[in-house]
C-alpha cells in the first residue's frame, strides 16, 4: 500500500554546476557490440521501449551509432535528458507492507 504524499516541504539540493569531463574513460565500438550481445532477451524494455532482443540482434548495426553518441556524450560532458529517466517498481519482500525496509527496487 502507497500513499502520496505532501512533497511541497521537501528541501531543494543546490546545483553544484559540475562541468567536468570524462574524456579520459576508453571503450571502442567492439565494445559495445560486445555489450549489446550480451543483453538478456527475458528481461523487459526500458523507457526507450526498445525489447532487448532487438538490440542484441541488431547489435552490429547499432553498435557504431550508439558508439558514436556514447562518445559525444562523455566528450562534451553532457548527458542527455531522457538518459536520466527510469522505471522504479517497488516489490514487496516480507514483514509490514508501510515500512520501506521491507520494500527492493528494480
Amino acid at each position: 500500500m502507497f500513499t502520496k504524499e505532501d512533497t511541497a516541504e521537501l528541501p531543494t539540493l543546490p546545483n553544484k554546476g559540475v562541468k567536468q569531463q570524462l574524456t579520459d574513460v576508453s571503450f571502442t565500438c567492439e565494445d559495445v557490440v560486445k555489450l549489446l550481445q550480451g543483453l538478456k532477451v527475458d528481461k523487459s524494455p526500458g523507457p526507450d521501449t526498445i525489447h532487448p532482443c532487438v538490440l542484441k540482434e541488431c547489435a552490429y548495426e547499432l553498435a557504431y551509432p550508439l558508439f558514436r553518441l556514447f562518445r559525444k556524450s562523455l566528450d562534451e560532458g553532457n548527458v542527455p535528458k531522457d538518459w536520466k529517466n527510469g522505471n522504479v517498481t517497488p516489490i514487496f519482500k516480507k514483514g509490514s507492507r508501510t515500512s520501506v525496509d521491507n520494500i527492493i527496487v528494480l
